[in-house]
């Protein structure tokens, strides 16, 4: 059980900000607080015992491996830097040995590492001699030009004090002071030294300036120039400051030196320019020195560039910033790097114009790949890979989605949301596995998937190409062209099926060809089950039509097949062709396909046979139909000469007897009685004649219409002592002259029917058009008859069905004795081809 003692100390070492490790000199690992277990990617708990060589991991720097021995096994402190892969991190080691144990505290250096390797890619390649200094003065890092300088390796320098470098104490003293000042104080200091090197006696003008960290200065850096060649020269004239512009000019930065201009208080109220380089003049358009900050440069203050000033002046700690200045003649971005320099200010301008434009057309470009980003009809989106404590990958997490991926899964997506969140089981889908090796291979994969995002299922495009540790995923809904592949994929099977179960002969050919072009020829690409029953064969396909079918030739299919293929013009014809050894019809249709022909084949032989038998039986029918309409025409002579010499001839017999009886002699009023009834027999008679004149000759039709005409009959044929006849006649369409004959014939022969034989009191005759065919019905009350029994004195009934057979009409007789009798006729509206008499 653990002391007292041992559990503070545990608390302890818990609580502190830095890693900490406690090793026993046995090499177990007796305790590793949280951030220590962190750096080892283990538990705290799983740590504690464990042999140091098992709780390293296996990328541990070998270095870092060897400095922990090192001490284990020694009294003195062991310190350094060291890059931890399997973390990402940098961190400062520094061990302290106890009688019992040694404690390890790393502290994480990252940022300041990443700033020190970015401030020494820059000092790599400035030809300034750059140096940074521990605590203890020595030397932690050197550029290139700082070994050329010395004459030797960097790795000899690295660690050393100037002394243990070799530099005089004379030489290092004064230099060494002013590196404690800085450490001291946390002010930069400048140092003019001279120095023996091999080269010779060198004259550095040096830049002291501290690296402060949390508070505490934890470095320093030094930017030495060599002034050799400028104390030459400042030893002839050392007064003159022409010598300082000169320096200054050789630098393309503007470098300005500021003085301090203070009121009665000592507050800093205006800056004097005291000296600029020809950078500083060129920048501004005119000389620089000699001008006040306020008075001259008035635009400083609404910049806020006086303020910057006035702060590095009254805090003393340095300003690095960018800004835009507009006025006073200048119009730029600039960067300012602001110093305390005795009693004014070291100030640096660099003119960013031309780096702040690529920058917002940077910004620019980015919008616009935004912009294009959300415009794509594409479903777009980047996923950072989630690994375990053990590297591998469990999930992804979203890192930027477009709107189209949004309204494919029809649910917003969350950055930095975990992907199964919004597909639940994601590591169960076979997808997981082609997105778990498109990241840790970097091979791209491209595949169609369907998933449900419970609005119905959907197909898509998708690409995976890994990004950094992730991967984009770049997706096309698909599923209108999967739908249209499966309805083709049923079409081409129903086209496969149509095309083997029907009846016609399917043969596609393509064109032979000889050595100029000519069509000499065709060849069996495909032919259907119906083909090569026709055929009789199942090897034709990749044989030749001529060849297989010389008959082809003299019948002239083939030329008009050639033709068809020549002209792309389709082509439907007849032709009779020899098949088992009979001729035979066929019906031969074909399209042109390429460079070829889709042929039809269709056996019309007994189609040809009915068709002749069809002419012979309407050959007859006609003759029939004729015979019909001369019967007709001949009894309706007969009835028109029986009307003449039963009516109109006895009226006019009857007329000449009161004529020949009339006699002056026989009296006044027998003459007046007997000349009256003559006017009235030939009163009669002349209604006679007017009534079969009308009979013969409808004016009325050719008047008024065949609606009128009707309306006629049945005010004609309503007599006061026969039937009363009612006439049902709307809107009916005009029809030609020869059919409004023909029914105003039929409705006659109807209405004449109803008064000779019918006995009715009641009829009508209705005209009306249905379902593009002309109605004409007649219906009575009188006595009615059997429609089935035959009628020997039916002439009149005869002719009407032989009217309407030949106007392609149909007639239906509805009837029962003492149930009055309805007749409808129907005739279609387009069956009149010619005039029926």
């Amino acid at each position: 059980m653990p002391s007292a003692a041992d559990s503070l100390c545990q608390r302890i070492v818990h609580a502190m900000p830095w890693a900490v490790l406690v090793l026993g000199h046995d090499g177990l690992l007796r305790l590793a607080n949280p951030q220590a277990a962190e750096l080892l990617g283990r538990a705290s708990e799983a740590l504690q015992g464990q042999p140091l060589a098992q709780a390293l991991p296996a990328d541990f720097p070998d270095a870092l491996r060897q400095d922990l021995l090192a001490a284990l096994s020694g009294a003195e402190p062991v310190r350094g830097e060291y890059y931890l892969p399997h973390a990402g991190r940098w961190i400062e080691m520094t061990t302290v040995s106890g009688p019992d144990e040694v404690l390890v505290y790393w502290q994480d250096v990252s940022l300041r590492v990443q700033q020190h390797q970015q401030y020494r890619a820059l000092a790599d390649h400035t030809p300034d001699a750059v140096v940074r200094w521990g605590p203890d003065l020595r030397l932690l890092y050197g550029n290139p030009a700082m070994a050329a300088e010395a004459s030797r390796p960097l790795a000899e320098l690295l660690g050393c004090t100037m002394a243990e470098m070799g530099a005089p104490l004379e030489q290092s003293e004064p230099y060494m002071a002013k590196l404690r000042r800085v450490f001291a104080t946390g002010q930069p200091e400048e140092h003019y030294g001279q120095y023996t090197m091999p080269k010779g006696t060198v004259f550095f003008h040096s830049l002291l300036v501290p690296e402060v960290h949390n508070g505490q200065v934890q470095s320093v850096l030094a930017l030495a120039h060599n002034v050799t060649e400028l104390k030459r020269v400042e030893a002839e004239l050392r007064t003159s400051r022409d010598l300082l512009a000169a320096i200054f000019d050789s630098s393309s930065l503007a470098i300005q030196m500021l003085r301090n201009v203070r009121n009665e208080a000592g507050d800093i109220v205006d800056f004097d320019f005291v000296l600029t380089n020809a950078a500083a003049d060129a920048m501004a358009g005119r000389r620089v020195a000699g001008t006040r900050c306020l008075v001259d440069w008035p635009h400083t203050v609404a910049s806020g560039l006086f303020e910057h000033y006035a702060s590095v002046a009254r805090t003393g700690q340095p300003l690095d910033f960018e800004d835009c200045y507009r006025g006073d003649g200048v119009d730029s971005w600039f960067r300012y790097t602001v110093v305390p320099f005795h009693d004014g200010l070291l100030v640096t301008v660099e003119d960013i114009g031309g780096r702040k434009k690529a920058d917002l057309a940077l910004q620019e470009a980015h919008a616009q790949l935004n912009a294009l980003f959300e415009a794509v009809p594409v479903q777009l989106g980047y996923f950072h890979a989630v690994r375990d404590g053990a590297g591998q990958l469990v999930d992804l997490r979203s890192a930027a989605v477009n709107q189209s991926l949004t309204q494919a899964i029809a649910t917003p997506v969350p950055v930095h949301e975990l992907v199964s969140a919004q597909l639940p089981g994601l590591r169960e889908m076979p997808v997981w596995e082609i997105m778990r090796a498109v990241i840790e291979t970097g091979r791209p994969q491209r595949l169609e998937v369907y998933h449900d995002f419970g609005q119905g299922g959907r197909w898509f495009d998708v690409q995976y190409t890994r990004l950094d540790d992730g991967l984009i995923s770049a997706s096309l809904d698909i599923t209108a062209r999967k739908q249209l592949e499966q309805s083709l994929r049923e079409g081409q099977e129903l086209l496969h099926t149509v095309f083997n179960a029907s009846l016609a002969s399917f043969e596609v050919m393509k064109g032979v060809r000889d050595a100029k072009g000519q069509l000499v020829d065709f060849e069996w690409v495909l032919t259907n089950d119906a083909a090569q029953r026709l055929l009789q064969r199942h090897d034709v396909v990749g044989r030749r039509l001529l060849e297989e079918e010389p008959g082809m030739g003299p019948s002239g299919v083939f030329e008009r097949l050639r033709q068809a293929a020549e002209q792309q013009q389709p082509v439907d014809f007849e032709v009779p062709y020899p098949h088992n050894g009979t001729e035979a019809w066929f019906h031969v249709a074909a399209a042109p396909l390429g460079d070829g022909l889709v042929v039809t084949w269709q056996d019309i032989t007994a189609r040809q046979q009915a068709t002749a038998e069809l002419l012979r039986l309407q050959l007859v029918q006609q003759q029939q139909l004729a015979n019909a309409v001369l019967e007709a025409q001949e009894t309706e002579r007969r009835r028109i000469a029986e009307s003449l010499h039963n009516g109109l001839g006895q009226l006019l017999y009857a007329a000449q007897l009161r004529l020949d009886q009339l006699s002056v002699a026989a009296g006044p009023a027998a003459f007046a009685d007997g000349k009256r009834q003559t006017v009235q027999l030939l009163k009669t008679a002349i209604q006679q004649t007017r009534s079969l004149s009308h009979q013969l000759i409808p004016t009325i039709l050719e008047d008024f219409g065949l609606v009128a005409s009707v309306r006629d009959i049945c005010q004609r044929f309503s007599t006061p002592g026969g039937p009363h006849f009612i006439c049902v006649a709307g809107s009916f369409p005009e029809v030609p002259p020869a059919l409004g004959l023909a029914l105003f014939r039929m409705a006659q022969e109807l209405a004449n029917n109803i008064v000779r034989h019918a006995g009715a009191t009641e009829a009508s005759l209705q005209l009306a058009e249905r379902d593009g065919f002309l109605l004409l019905q007649a219906a009575d009350n009188g006595r009615g008859f059997d429609p089935d029994l035959p009628r020997p004195n039916s002439s009149g009934l005869k002719a009407l069905r032989d009217r309407v057979r030949l106007l392609d009409g149909r007639l239906a007789i509805v009837s029962a004795p003492g149930h009055g009798t309805q007749v409808s006729i129907r005739i279609p509206s387009t069956a009149l081809r010619g005039s029926v008499k």
